[in-house]
């Protein structure tokens, strides 16, 4: 308990700072989306081609255009439901592999259009363009992350085929991805493990973005596994619901347990919260990560900010803005970040 005690006592006290998040508000406004044109990104191990690492100006589609790179938005090419709309797998003309999402409100689409379209940051989903012929042909387009979800890889795949530096380095990217969006005032409040996609290099792009101002009540009657407690009670969900839902994440990638478990429908927090009060770490951390001596302060360290995030009162969870970098400093010293200045919190 000291430890977390004097992480507590510490919390307000450094700024993690973000490669992008950082050059953005220096200048004061999310980055254009007419800044840079730049080549398409070529995965190094499925060879998927993606506009992931271009700066590209947002590209204006034709329907007859996404109708042929989805087959018809054929059923084959079917990848999920979002908000308002069905996603479908595209191929593009040039072989680019894109995300399509049907959009069928008007309001919807202009918001998601403005916001999405002004975003730059490596963790998290890029809009590469849009499609708007009229009330039924309205879509957004994405770059496609071609190695599926989070939690596809935890409960899916064989667990430890993610090691605890690769689990590291998702933490780190996931907090990077959220600092960037609550830094500009923009909850996402839909952050879950299967919307944190993952590139074959690892790089979680946090996905499916409800995107609204954080000035800006909202309540949400669907509620889950990743909720914050005060959701349950009918508040409205801002960034502290965030920040809730990724202590939630860092119990899974601790743990290799579901948010919640299939037969039970226990919830992960409630099994977990005791753990976290004691510190028993031998049965909270998951056997098969192979842990070992050298990594007792990393995993202290990821399981205390766990524990904050996850507090009862959403005063005590650390803003993004706020997680303390000293002790995350063991996570993410492969970013060479520096801890020295507070992030003004802008609007758009």
């Amino acid at each position: 308990m000291g430890f977390l005690s004097l992480l507590r006592s510490r919390k307000s006290g450094f700024v993690l700072e973000g490669d992008e998040s950082s050059s953005a508000r220096s200048s004061g406004s999310v980055a254009p989306s007419t800044e840079l044109e730049g080549a398409a990104y070529v995965c190094s191990a499925c060879k998927t081609r993606s506009f992931r690492s271009s700066g590209r100006p947002l590209k204006v589609f034709f329907y007859e255009e996404l109708k042929a790179a989805t087959n018809d938005f054929g059923f084959c090419n079917y990848m999920a439901d979002a908000e308002g709309g069905h996603v479908f797998r595209g191929v593009l003309e040039g072989g680019e592999v894109v995300a399509v999402r049907v959009i069928s409100d008007a309001s919807v689409f202009q918001s998601r259009k403005q916001l999405l379209g002004r975003i730059r940051s490596s963790n998290i989903v890029r809009l590469v363009g849009y499609c708007d012929e009229g009330d039924d042909r309205k879509f957004l387009v994405y770059d496609f992350i071609c190695n599926g979800s989070l939690e596809w890889h935890l409960t899916v795949l064989t667990r430890n085929a993610m090691g605890w530096s690769i689990r590291k380095s998702i933490a780190v990217g996931i907090a990077k991805g959220l600092l960037y969006l609550h830094s500009y005032s923009i909850a996402h409040r839909n952050l879950r493990s299967r919307n944190v996609l993952l590139t074959h290099d690892y790089t979680p792009v946090v996905s499916k973005l409800f995107l609204y101002l954080s000035q800006t009540p909202l309540l949400i009657f669907h509620v889950d596994s990743y909720s914050a407690p005060e959701h349950f009670r009918g508040h409205a969900v801002d960034e502290k619901n965030d920040i809730f839902s990724y202590g939630v994440i860092l119990l899974e990638l601790i743990t290799s347990r579901k948010a919640m478990e299939d037969s039970s429908q226990r919830l992960l927090t409630e099994w977990a919260s005791p753990l976290l009060r004691d510190f028993d770490r031998q049965k909270l951390v998951d056997p098969e990560l192979g842990c070992d001596d050298n990594n007792t302060y990393e995993l202290v360290t990821m399981m205390s900010i766990a524990s904050l995030c996850l507090s009862e009162d959403p005063l005590e969870r650390p803003s993004a803005d706020k997680v303390n970098v000293r002790e995350l400093e063991c996570l993410i010293a492969f970013l060479n970040i520096v801890p020295d200045l507070e992030p003004a919190r802008r609007g758009l």
